[in-house]
């Protein structure tokens, strides 16, 4: 029994790492919006298929409108990227300054085309990685609920075994991939302790995040 917080615990590692790496390809504010939408949907489905739990007809009619949100966002997304694109072409001073050869103009046609193809595989890697991250959150969701309908453990515990067995995964995690990241762990350590600030911000953090655990937990 005691070793059972470890799923969740596991789970919440992946689902955290993949959802941090997901912002360095999506913009944070479209991508809060689309992993708040999708985990929604994505728990309504697994409530009705892995739990067979019943499901009212107005929760799916509000779960048909959160998807044709989710469409609308990652077109309006898709869309704002290619405009933004399309005005620095139209660029007045660009304009103006039109003075190159017909190869130069070549090689500026490619240039947009290589950027527009890397643009677009950012949204894709973006979006796998929202998909993961959402998947790994219901997972964690349907353990902690499951082991707290089996079990007798207080919120509370079960909130800080949870987080005891995350920060074992999470270590060498973070100590094998972080330097493959471009980040050097001893560098991190020394800019957060570097100011007092940092140290009272990464405190207050903890805390918000550790009240928040144990209301989720609570009301599960």
């Amino acid at each position: 029994t005691n070793l059972k917080p470890a799923i969740p615990g596991f789970f919440n590692v992946v689902n955290s790492a993949m959802r941090w790496a997901s912002l360095v390809f999506v913009a944070a504010s479209t991508a809060e919006m689309l992993i708040s939408g999708l985990e929604l949907i994505l728990s309504t489905v697994a409530a009705r298929l892995i739990r067979k739990r019943l499901v009212s007809k107005m929760r799916w009619m509000g779960v048909v409108v959160v998807a044709l949100g989710l469409v609308l966002v990652r077109i309006a997304d898709s869309s704002g990227g290619d405009d933004a694109a399309s005005s620095d072409d139209n660029d007045p001073l660009d304009a103006s300054m039109n003075i190159t050869t017909n190869d130069e103009s070549g090689l500026s046609d490619n240039y947009t085309g290589t950027n527009t193809n890397s643009a677009n595989y950012n949204r894709l890697i973006g979006d796998v990685l929202i998909i993961g991250q959402c998947i790994m959150s219901i997972i964690q969701d349907m353990a902690e609920e499951i082991f707290m309908q089996e079990s007798d453990f207080p919120p509370t515990l079960l909130l800080g075994m949870e987080g005891c067995f995350g920060l074992l995964f999470g270590l060498p995690f973070y100590f094998t991939f972080a330097s493959h990241f471009g980040e050097s762990p001893q560098e991190t350590w020394v800019q957060i302790t570097s100011s007092t600030f940092n140290i009272c911000y990464m405190i207050a953090l903890t805390c918000l995040f550790t009240i928040t655990g144990i209301f989720n937990i609570a009301a599960t």
